[in-house]
């Protein structure tokens, strides 16, 4: 029995469902990663106020930000609605949530990477990354086993 509502209405991924959302998934992620890095260019400006003072007819540096932090909040929530977990948005980390033999296993990758290699247990984090081919086998006909 679910313990709230979002349990209810959570993804879970097999490995080639999640693959097969990846290139969406690319274009998403891209963004997020880019905006961030102009975000954090344009924080470090505030920090010398003669460079970020409005100039005639330009716009002011802190509207770019706020308008900024909105879009950076729309492309988490995209990811959110698709049942994607953003982990890192610098790095471009990203989760898949999947069940594995009756637990919940995350799908990992990261921005760049070709596609997706990766699994961890949610409570290991990138750092306990392994290769998705030691489990894969275990996925067949596109449903992931649930132990019963």
């Amino acid at each position: 029995m679910p313990v709230s509502g979002l349990e209810m209405t959570k993804k879970w991924f097999t490995p080639s469902e999640a693959t097969k959302m990846l290139p969406l998934v690319k274009m998403i992620v891209a963004d997020i990663v880019e905006l961030v890095e102009i975000l954090q260019d344009q924080f470090k400006r505030l920090e010398q106020p003669s460079e970020w003072e409005p100039q005639s007819g330009g716009s002011d540096l802190l509207e770019d930000i706020e308008k900024g932090k909105d879009k950076l909040l729309h492309f988490v929530e995209e990811l959110q609605r698709l049942g994607i977990e953003l982990k890192d948005p610098e790095k471009g980390l990203i989760d898949f949530p999947c069940l594995f033999e009756g637990r919940e296993i995350y799908l990992c990758w990261k921005h760049g990477e070709d596609s997706i290699e990766h699994w961890h247990e949610i409570y290991a984090g990138f750092a306990g990354r392994q290769p998705l081919e030691k489990i894969f086998p275990y996925f067949e006909n596109n449903s992931p086993i649930v132990s019963n």
